[in-house]
């Protein structure tokens, strides 16, 4: 991902720090059917980033899906600044636990380095599908979906002036996934 410019609107926010992203290289298809995608950032009440992803209406799998309709936009919290121990969470499951949330763990060690770093853990529960998990529906339909549909957690940390340096996610507990930055530069 590179930064592709400034956006005065971010789908369907119109935050006051808006930077549109570019995607040079997807090879888990994680952004596979977006039209675009978007940082977005307040100031406010605690300076809050927003990424947002807009899915064209004609896409299958957008939340305005159908011709004629206007771009549908998918939004997470990333990053905010708040004392440790705040969580801020989008979205309710049936059961009214939230579905989507981020907690502000600490400034601490990022991973391998003495470099302190803001701290997050991000928790994201199963998806429930006419009352069973996205899992339990495939697993009827293919026979297996992997993780798909499974709940994970994310621990994140973000350096000053870079931004997100390392990412560790989980699956059942056990590591899926480990993203660190290996290389930044900024513009000349």
């Amino acid at each position: 991902m590179k930064i592709k410019g400034d956006a005065k609107k971010q789908g369907g926010l119109e935050y006051p720090i808006g930077t549109e992203l570019l995607v040079e290289k997807d090879e888990l298809q994680v952004f596979f059917e977006a039209k675009q995608i978007f940082l977005a950032t307040t100031p406010h009440g605690g300076f809050m980033t927003h990424r947002v992803v807009t899915y064209s209406s004609d896409t299958p799998g957008s939340p305005n899906y159908g011709y004629g309709t206007e771009d549908g936009y998918s939004m997470g919290i990333v990053f905010f600044l708040r004392k440790p121990g705040i969580r801020i969470s989008m979205g309710r499951s049936e059961k009214k636990e939230s579905v989507d949330s981020l907690l502000f763990v600490d400034i601490e060690p990022i991973p391998g380095t003495r470099t302190p770093g803001f701290h997050f853990l991000r928790r994201v529960l199963p998806s429930e599908k006419e009352g069973k998990t996205e899992k339990e529906s495939a697993d009827k339909e293919d026979g297996d979906a992997g993780n798909l549909g499974k709940g994970f957690t994310e621990d994140t940390w973000f350096d000053w002036g870079k931004g997100l340096v390392y990412l560790q996610q989980k699956v059942d507990g056990k590591v899926s996934m480990t993203w660190k930055l290996v290389d930044f530069s900024t513009p000349e």
